[in-house]
């Protein structure tokens, strides 16, 4: 007789969430190249392609917002485009670390090792005041460092995201601006 294995729970809900976070990606997509085809004026599939490189920027550690917010304008999406694109995929890492991470405590070796790096009183003081070092140093030292930092310290995934989606939003917006009024006050518009 057969035996039917399943996947433990915490798999199972890894893969709703990735689907519903899919899901949302692609209705957000629809809904941004609806609001802003007048804009950038292109197709939907020539959209998509530099959407995807303006995301895949914000998400590499090499270029994040500081990359990704120029080349996308630079690509012809525009300021709303180029910050949505770029943040969110600026954002992705958060998750992709916090996700790994529970994925290596998982093994005691690592998980030993891990538990070393914060001590409860750490844990307890990042909670309370290293929001203020997210909000300041996310841009400047990059979301794949701070997150790391933050999560091997005890900082709560949602306590992170929240304060980091705050800052890397400000500066990416802080960014297309001035890109924006650079340009036009070079090209006359």
């Amino acid at each position: 007789m057969a035996t039917i294995t399943q996947e433990p729970p915490q798999k199972m809900a890894l893969w709703l969430w990735i689907t519903i976070g899919l899901a949302l990606t692609g209705i957000g997509f629809v809904i941004l190249y609806t609001l802003t085809h007048n804009t950038h004026g292109m197709g939907i599939v020539e959209y998509g392609g530099k959407s995807f490189i303006s995301w895949f920027m914000g998400f590499f550690p090499a270029f994040e917002i500081y990359g990704a917010v120029p080349a996308s304008y630079a690509l012809g999406l525009g300021i709303i485009s180029s910050v949505v694109w770029a943040v969110f995929g600026n954002l992705v890492p958060v998750l992709v670390i916090h996700y790994g991470y529970e994925y290596l405590s998982d093994y005691p070796r690592i998980n030993t090792w891990l538990e070393k790096l914060a001590s409860e009183k750490m844990k307890q003081r990042m909670n309370r005041y290293g929001t203020i070092g997210v909000l300041i140093l996310t841009p400047w030292v990059g979301i794949w460092a701070m997150a790391i930092t933050a999560r091997a310290l005890g900082m709560t995934v949602g306590r992170l995201f929240l304060f980091a989606s705050i800052s890397v939003t400000a500066y990416a917006i802080i960014i297309a601006t001035t890109l924006d009024i650079g340009v036009k006050a070079i090209s006359g518009g």
